[in-house]
């Protein structure tokens, strides 16, 4: 195998490599049960504690 070919291809192999991790990583992330901020305070957190976290971190907007 020569030099040439060997750096054409890695490029081309690198495509679906990438294209398989995001999917991988959308999926973990959408298949996580439940609200990241009760997560985060517990199950006892307040309504009011609750609302600051998701406005502290921007998780109350939507995704631009």
């Amino acid at each position: 195998m020569n030099r040439f070919s060997f750096v054409l291809r890695r490029p081309i192999q690198l495509i679906p490599v990438l294209l398989g991790i995001s999917v991988i990583t959308f999926l973990l992330l959408q298949m996580t049960p439940g609200d990241p901020v009760r997560l985060m305070l517990g199950p006892k957190a307040s309504q009011e504690a609750i609302e600051f976290v998701r406005a502290r971190y921007g998780l109350d907007q939507p995704i631009p």
